[in-house]
C-alpha cells in the first residue's frame, strides 16, 4: 500500500488507500490500562470510496465488523463503538477490502477511555423489564452482552431499562443490539430524560456487538430516566439486549441558538418551536439558497473535543444537511440526515480545537434537499487524552501500522493503475467519454466497460465521467512535468490534418505505454482526434504563466474542444 495525501480530510501527513482483494492495514495500540474504550476511525471520502468498508475490532471479548460508509464524512472521526480492552497490544483495529465495493481508506483511528461512573444495564439486569408484548431470549446471533439478547416484532411491545442515576447531569446514551438481516432498519428507541422524551431510529441488520451512540441527554438523579426499546412501526425484528450511559465532563460547552456565540452570517432563519426535541425556547430554520449560521465557541483549553449536533426531525428536513466544522487542522463538513434522530444530540466527530474562539460550527442550506435546522452544538473534552491515535500529531503514543497485500496503492489521478500518473490516464478517460458516447448512438453496439478502471477515471468526485476528470489530470501533469511521462507534439509529413481544429499533431508516448495505447485505438481511428485535443489542451495549459492553472477555466477550454469536435 503507498501513501496518498491528494484528497483533503486526513491526519497527518498522508493516509493509505488499496481496492480489491483481501488487502489489511491494522493499527495495533498499546493499552496502559484494561477497561473500556470508545473507538473511532478517520478517513478521507470521496465518490469512489467503499460504501461497505469493513474495520475489525480485536477487544477482549473477541472480534466484532462495523461497516462504514467512506463515502461521505471524511475529515472526522467516526464512532465505531464502546469495547473492552485488555492492558498491552493484544487489541487492534484493522480496516480491509474484502467485499469492499469501492477504494478502502485507513487514516487514523483513536481510542477514548470511558470513565469509571458508566452505568451499563443489559437485559439480565434488574434494571430491565418487559413492559408490554412477548420478547424471547436467545443467543442465536452474535454481538450481544452477558448470556442471551431479547427479540420481538410486530404490535406496540416494549422492553425499558430504567437505570439509577447517582447525580444529576448529562450523559451519553448507547445501546447494543445483535444484528441480522431479518433485524428492523428502523427501530425505534425512546429515551426518558430531564427534558422529555426523544425517540431515536437505529438500523439493526448492521453494526451489531458495538455499543452506537443515541445522542447526549440530560438525566435527574434517580430513577426518573429510561431508555425503552420498541417494535411499533419497525420493519422488522427489534432487539434489546443492553444500553450504557457515559457522564458528560464539567467542562462541556453547550451552545444553542439564543447564546450570544450564535449569529446568522447570511440569509433569512426563522425561529420556530413547532416540532419538538430542541434545546431552549426555540430553534432556527432555512431552506433554499446558500444560507448560514455559525455558533463560536470558547474554548477554554487546546485539546480533542467530541462535537455534538441537535435539531428537530421532520419529513421535511433536508436528509443531506451540512455540518461545516472548522477547527485547528483545517475545515471539514459533516452531512446529516434531519428527517429523523431529532432531540438528541448526535455526534459529528472528534477534532482538536485551539483555545480561543478560532473554532467554529457552521449550519447552512447550499445543496440541501429540505429545510435545516440550527437549533444546538455541544463540544465535549476527550477525558484522559487518546490510548491511541495512529498517524496524528507530535505528542501522541507511537502506533504500529502493520499491511498486508501486495503493494498496490494507486494515487486518485493513476487511472491505468501503473503507479504513476501519465499523459495515458487523461486517454484513458477521454476514451471512455468517447465510447459512452458512441454506445449511447449504437444502441446495438456492445461496449465492455472495465469496471474496476472506471471507479478511477471520477477524478473530482461529481459523480461523472466527463473531460473536466481528465483536464485536472492533465493541470496535474503539467505542474508536475518532470514526474510525469512525457507527451510531445511533433510536427510530420504523416501527421492528420484537422481541418476543424487547425492544428496538425501526432501522439507520442513512451515505449512503456505505446503498445497499450495502440491496442486501445486501433478499433476505432477516430480516437486520434481525442488525443489530439488532451495534446492540445495539455500545451495551452502550459503556456498560462500561473502555475495552479484554474480547473474551470481549463475546463471550459476542454469542453469548447470537445463540442467543436463532436461537430465534425
Amino acid at each position: 500500500m503507498g501513501a496518498s495525501s491528494s484528497i483533503s480530510g486526513f491526519v497527518g501527513t498522508d493516509y493509505r488507500y488499496a481496492s480489491g482483494g483481501n488487502k489489511t492495514a491494522r493499527f495495533t495500540p498499546t493499552i496502559a490500562s484494561a477497561g473500556t474504550y470508545e473507538v473511532f476511525a478517520n478517513w478521507t471520502s470521496h465518490s469512489s470510496r467503499a460504501s461497505n468498508a469493513s474495520i475489525e475490532i480485536a477487544h477482549e471479548s473477541g472480534t466484532t465488523v462495523v461497516t462504514v460508509d467512506q463515502t461521505q464524512n471524511g475529515g472526522v472521526f467516526q464512532s465505531l463503538g464502546v469495547f473492552s480492552f485488555a492492558s498491552g497490544q493484544s487489541g487492534s483495529i484493522a480496516i480491509k477490502t474484502l467485499g469492499a465495493n469501492g477504494t478502502v481508506v485507513a487514516d487514523s483511528v483513536r481510542l477514548v477511555p470511558v470513565t469509571s461512573t458508566t452505568i451499563q444495564l443489559d437485559n439480565s439486569n434488574p434494571a430491565f423489564a418487559i413492559e408490554s408484548g412477548n420478547w424471547a431470549a436467545s443467543s442465536s446471533a452474535l454481538g450481544f452482552i452477558g448470556t442471551d439478547y431479547r427479540y420481538a416484532s410486530g404490535g406496540d411491545k416494549t422492553a425499558r431499562f430504567t437505570p439509577t442515576i447517582a447525580s444529576a447531569g448529562t450523559y451519553e446514551v448507547f445501546a447494543n443490539w445483535a444484528s441480522h438481516p431479518s433485524r428492523a432498519t428502523n427501530a425505534p428507541i425512546e429515551v426518558v430524560h430531564e427534558g422529555g422524551t426523544s425517540v431515536v431510529t437505529v438500523d439493526q441488520t448492521q453494526n451489531g456487538g458495538i455499543f452506537q451512540s443515541l445522542g447526549i441527554f440530560s438525566f435527574d438523579a434517580g430513577q426518573s430516566g429510561s431508555i425503552a426499546i420498541k417494535t411499533l412501526g419497525a420493519n422488522g425484528s427489534v432487539v434489546a439486549d443492553a444500553v450504557r450511559l457515559v457522564p458528560e465532563t464539567s467542562t462541556t460547552i453547550q451552545l444553542d441558538n439564543s447564546n450570544p456565540a450564535f449569529a446568522i452570517e447570511r440569509g433569512n432563519w426563522g425561529a420556530s418551536s413547532s416540532v419538538t426535541g430542541f434545546v431552549g425556547t426555540d430553534y432556527r430554520y432555512a431552506s433554499g439558497g446558500n444560507k448560514t449560521v455559525r455558533f463560536t465557541p470558547t474554548i477554554a483549553t487546546t485539546g480533542a473535543y467530541e462535537v455534538f449536533a441537535n435539531w428537530t426531525s421532520h419529513p421535511s428536513r433536508a436528509t443531506n444537511a451540512p455540518i461545516e466544522i472548522v477547527y485547528d487542522g483545517g475545515t471539514s463538513v459533516v452531512n446529516v440526515d434531519q428527517t429523523q434522530n431529532g432531540g438528541a444530540f448526535q455526534s459529528i466527530g472528534i477534532f482538536t480545537f485551539a483555545a480561543g474562539q478560532s473554532g467554529s460550527i457552521a449550519i447552512g442550506t447550499l445543496g440541501a434537499n429540505g429545510a435545516v435546522v440550527a437549533d444546538a452544538v455541544r463540544f465535549v473534552p476527550v477525558s484522559g487524552g487518546m490510548a491511541a491515535m495512529a498517524a496524528g500529531p507530535s505528542g501522541d503514543a507511537p502506533q504500529t501500522l502493520a499491511l498486508s497485500g501486495p503493494p498496490t496503492e494507486y494515487s486518485e489521478l493513476d487511472v491505468d493503475r501503473s503507479l504513476d500518473v501519465t499523459p495515458l490516464d487523461a486517454l484513458l478517460i477521454v476514451n471512455y467519454v468517447q465510447r459512452q458516447s458512441s454506445f449511447t448512438s449504437r444502441e446495438s453496439e456492445s461496449v465492455n466497460f472495465d469496471p474496476e478502471l472506471k471507479l478511477h477515471q471520477d477524478v473530482n468526485g461529481d459523480g461523472a465521467v466527463t473531460a473536466l476528470d481528465a483536464l485536472i489530470v492533465i493541470n496535474y501533469l503539467s505542474g508536475h512535468r518532470s514526474q510525469a511521462a512525457s507527451v510531445t507534439p511533433i510536427s510530420s509529413p504523416e501527421s492528420e490534418q484537422d481541418d476543424n481544429l487547425g492544428v496538425s499533431v501526432d501522439w507520442e508516448l513512451p515505449s512503456a505505454v505505446e503498445g497499450r495505447v495502440e491496442k486501445m485505438v486501433s478499433s476505432d481511428a477516430t480516437i486520434t482526434r481525442w488525443k489530439d485535443l488532451v495534446d492540445i489542451a495539455l500545451s495551452e495549459t502550459e503556456s498560462k504563466s500561473d502555475d495552479d492553472l484554474d480547473v474551470q477555466e481549463t475546463g471550459q477550454l476542454f469542453q469548447n474542444r470537445l463540442s467543436i469536435a463532436s461537430s465534425s
